[in-house]
């Protein structure tokens, strides 16, 4: 791949995420954090399925982050120590907005300045925290509104 982030975001969003194709679901991070219940019952709907209230909640029980931690199938912790640095982990910390341990607040702006506004643009909101997040779950349901 080559070319710019935004062009391939772009161009998948407007081809796939707009409701044009029946077999794609896009769900934000930030949507499974603010109401996991609420999006294991969209995915079983886009996939043709209807869920008892009780299998939602023993999905909801076995995606979260504790069980898939130590959950040797879904941490990968044995091709995480074969081929990652000491302490590694493949489900991180599961948060909101650990972007901001990661990039300076001067990145964040040049982030936002460059991004931020094509991102809108195209219907692609930017959630970067869980108050933001779970705001727009209860104003709209959802965070991508694809369907």
């Amino acid at each position: 791949m080559t070319g710019d982030w935004l062009s391939h975001v772009t161009d998948f969003w407007l081809t796939y995420g707009t409701g044009n194709h029946p077999n794609v679901l896009f769900i934000a991070y930030e949507e499974l954090i603010a109401d996991s219940a609420a999006m294991i019952d969209t995915i079983a709907r886009f996939l043709g399925k209807q869920f008892t209230a009780e299998t939602v909640a023993n999905i909801t029980t076995h995606c979260s982050l504790k069980i898939m931690r130590d959950n040797p199938m879904a941490n990968r912790s044995k091709l995480v120590t074969r081929y990652s640095k000491p302490g590694a982990q493949f489900v991180r910390k599961g948060i909101i907005g650990d972007w901001r341990a990661h990039m300076t607040n001067s990145q964040s702006a040049q982030f936002d300045e460059r991004f931020g506004q094509p991102l809108r643009a195209i219907g692609l909101r930017v959630c970067d925290d869980v108050l933001t997040a779970e705001r727009c779950m209860q104003t709209t349901g959802r965070i991508i509104n694809n369907v």
